[in-house]
């Protein structure tokens, strides 16, 4: 094994000796925690709800790779009770928007009477470049002039 002076955890060491679809490899990770320990699950949802000042019910059902009626196949969904998406992410380590993102992704967010948050799981080296590439992509009436677009960086 190198050793490049960093600490890396079990799947940052592993994954990349079996597949080059990384972000998957992390999605699905997240998405067991969360559906597996109430505790991940609450402080996760927390997280997201401090970040972006949304609410939302006491749990949420985490999946991946949902696809609907649209073609578009986010990477994590968390849904609430009523089956609605409440949470969309997208991890974006390397990999380019695709013609879904992020304009299907905030459509199905929505359809609901909740509304939703469309979260993007970006490196900090992309960061800036996402951040552009996703204000180009936005339909014109949610990326000009919305204060429910909010880039938050965590650490």
């Amino acid at each position: 094994m190198m050793n490049d002076g960093r600490s890396h955890g079990l799947l940052a060491a592993i994954a990349p000796r079996f597949t080059r679809e990384l972000e998957n490899v992390a999605t699905e990770a997240l998405c067991y925690v969360i559906e597996r320990s109430e505790r991940a699950e609450r402080a996760f949802r927390s997280l997201i709800e401090r970040t972006s000042g949304a609410s939302f019910p006491e749990k949420l059902r985490w999946h991946t790779q949902s696809g609907g009626e649209d073609r578009a196949i986010p990477d994590v969904v968390g849904e609430d009770p009523a089956g609605r998406p409440r949470v969309i992410i997208e991890a974006k380590f390397w990999a380019e928007l695709t013609s879904n993102q992020p304009a299907t992704y905030l459509e199905r967010l929505r359809d609901g009477d909740e509304g939703g948050v469309l979260l993007f799981v970006v490196p900090n080296v992309r960061l800036e470049v996402l951040w552009q590439e996703i204000r180009r992509a936005c339909p014109v009436d949610v990326a000009l002039g919305s204060d429910e677009i909010r880039r938050t960086e965590t650490r």
